[in-house]
């Protein structure tokens, strides 16, 4: 055996033994080895690296996820990563995907599938004032992140059964689709893009919208009552103005994330 092999046996053997003394060490104890204070808050976590759970997940005050589960997936190691199997109920919603990250520090979501209750997402992300009902579904095929900003995008969100539930009466809005995807910046950083479309229901509506690196994003989205629409609609959407000449009423928007 040469030298160099000699060498290199040892550190091997130290280097797995160090491998699996973290991988089967308990997952609490290695979380209080975290920067603290964290901005993310755990609560009941058990298992270990490999294997574990969790019972809450707090940020500001928020809750952004319950009974999370994650399991190693060791066929992750082939492309250079480690990856997870992570289930649980995020965002008031439950979510089964894949998860992977590499030494470069970029974070790929594969085969994420979502959904749940508007009303309890809304309330999740602070946005409970909000009078909408219905369900959504999140299908993401693809999902990978650097430096946290999403490189690439590629998924579809649906929301179904809407309505505007502001008056006594709620008012039927439909089902609608966004597909989402991704294009280049001119900063040299992905731009999020979201093609909306409905699906069914009173309020027809198609346009598109994108949110880029520097927190800026625009809207710009055309709706019009269909043929069999209550007036309750027609109503709404004259609050955006007159309608072009094939009945189109525009809603163009820009601004910034704070």
């Amino acid at each position: 055996m040469s030298r160099r092999l000699i060498w290199l046996a040892p550190l091997l053997g130290v280097t797995a033994f160090i491998v699996g003394l973290v991988a089967m060490a308990p997952a609490a104890t290695l979380w209080q080895w975290a920067p603290q204070p964290s901005p993310v808050q755990v609560e009941r976590l058990s298992g270990t690296v490999l294997n574990g759970r969790l019972q809450g997940l707090t940020q500001q005050q928020r809750r952004i996820a319950e009974q999370l589960a994650w399991r190693w997936r060791p066929t992750a190691l082939f492309g250079a990563a480690w990856g997870y199997t992570v289930e649980g109920q995020v965002l008031g919603g439950t979510a089964l995907g894949r998860v992977k990250a590499t030494p470069w520090g970029s974070v790929a979501v594969d085969a994420l599938r979502a959904g749940g209750d508007v009303r309890t997402l809304l309330q999740a992300i602070g946005q409970g004032f909000l009078p909408v009902n219905g369900r959504w579904h999140l299908n993401l095929d693809h999902a990978a992140a650097r430096d946290q900003w999403p490189t690439a995008i590629d998924g579809t969100v649906t929301l179904t059964e809407l309505t505007w539930a502001l008056g006594r009466n709620p008012i039927v809005l439909g089902n609608f689709e966004a597909t989402l995807s991704d294009e280049p910046g001119d900063d040299g950083h992905a731009v999020l893009v979201a093609n909306l479309k409905s699906l069914e229901g009173p309020l027809e509506l198609e346009g598109v919208a994108r949110q880029r690196h520097d927190r800026s994003h625009d809207i710009d989205l055309r709706m019009r009552p269909r043929a069999d629409a209550p007036p309750i609609i027609r109503n709404l959407l004259n609050g955006l103005g007159q309608p072009d000449a094939n009945g189109w009423y525009h809603l163009k928007r820009q601004g910034r994330m704070p």
